[in-house]
């Protein structure tokens, strides 16, 4: 029996429209006489996603972001991440701190933790003083990640997504 490959769905890929990514289309070559699937790197564009997972000529399958791992944000990118999660006025210093074996990452600033763990795929945030967390705005959190090019969801592993280590520069 045949194990089907994981792929990312339209709404997951949907987030990386005009991002680079790695695909397979589906191409017939006139001089061999020949089709089959050919890798092509490339702009996210509605486009491939209309011929996303398609049976026909110029299908494409097996679309997978380039993303950063969690560890490449720089000191500069925590912080406004932490400025826009919690609704700061500006960024503020951040103490990162990365637990490899259960790919847990803690930032922490302003007397807050925020937690988030890429295995389980959640978020949480404490306080130093008696453990209740502040407000925080995970989809802000997440639109940030995700604009930076920043692998929370564990994707990179799964082989969901490709890792790069274009980091800004400064």
């Amino acid at each position: 029996m045949m194990m089907e490959e994981t792929q990312l769905t339209l709404p997951q890929l949907a987030r990386f429209m005009g991002k680079k990514v790695q695909y397979e289309a589906f191409a017939y070559d006139e001089v061999l006489v020949s089709c089959g699937w050919v890798q092509r790197i490339g702009i996210l564009t509605l486009e491939i996603l209309l011929r996303y997972n398609k049976y026909q000529i110029e299908a494409t399958r097996n679309i997978r972001p380039y993303l950063r791992p969690m560890e490449s944000l720089t000191e500069e990118e925590m912080a406004v991440m932490m400025q826009k999660t919690f609704g700061w006025r500006k960024p503020v210093p951040v103490k990162y701190h990365y637990d490899v074996g259960n790919t847990d990452h803690s930032f922490e600033a302003n007397g807050y933790v925020l937690h988030l763990s890429t295995y389980r795929q959640d978020c949480k945030v404490w306080d130093e003083g008696d453990g209740i967390g502040q407000y925080f705005n995970p989809f802000t959190l997440h639109d940030y990640l995700d604009e930076l090019g920043i692998d929370y969801r564990n994707w990179i592993p799964q082989g969901l997504a490709l890792a790069t280590n274009n980091t800004p520069q400064p």
